[in-house]
């Protein structure tokens, strides 16, 4: 495996329902979810390595996280025509191939996030926070797998708790 520094770290977002709310209420517009910004800001200072793997389109990932103001947060965006789409886990497999899997997190709200997570043997932060009643469907999949290094974030702000336990950030 060719690999970067070993202190590099990485973490991965999905976008449509982890980053962005793409499915706002009646008056609302697509949003950043509340504290998301936060988070990249301060992921981004302590020299983490972001990404986006989406089943959207690069040209719809690029032209609304530019217009969210958060694009320039993201080393890469891989979207469904840069490789093989969700649920296929080859776009997380090439944004992580190069750094080791305990330096790398994924971060999503749904099934192909999970998947792609398991798949490639790496931990996973299952985003509920567009619809907490999720937490426990989440957590009921996690103890019937018995797999490690998998946490249910109900608010964004959840996630840097459990970066900080899987040794992502101090």
């Amino acid at each position: 495996m060719e690999s970067q520094d070993f202190d590099k770290y990485c973490v991965v977002f999905d976008h449509d329902g982890t980053l962005v709310n793409t499915t706002p209420l009646l008056g609302e517009k697509v949003h950043v979810y509340p504290g998301i910004l936060e988070i990249l800001q301060l992921l981004s200072q302590k020299n983490i390595d972001l990404y986006i793997w989406s089943a959207r389109p690069r040209s719809s990932l690029i032209r609304i996280t530019k217009e969210l103001g958060i694009l320039a947060y993201f080393r890469d965006v891989r979207g469904s025509d840069d490789t093989l789409p969700k649920p296929h886990p080859a776009g997380l497999k090439e944004i992580t191939e190069t750094y080791p899997k305990s330096h790398v997190v994924h971060i999503g709200d749904g099934a192909g996030d999970y998947n792609g997570a398991k798949l490639l043997d790496i931990p996973f932060i299952a985003a509920c926070w567009n619809d907490p009643t999720y937490g426990n469907k989440w957590r009921e999949l996690f103890a019937l797998e018995n797999r490690q290094k998998m946490a249910v974030a109900l608010e964004p702000q959840d996630i840097l708790d459990f970066l900080k336990q899987f040794k992502i950030i101090d």
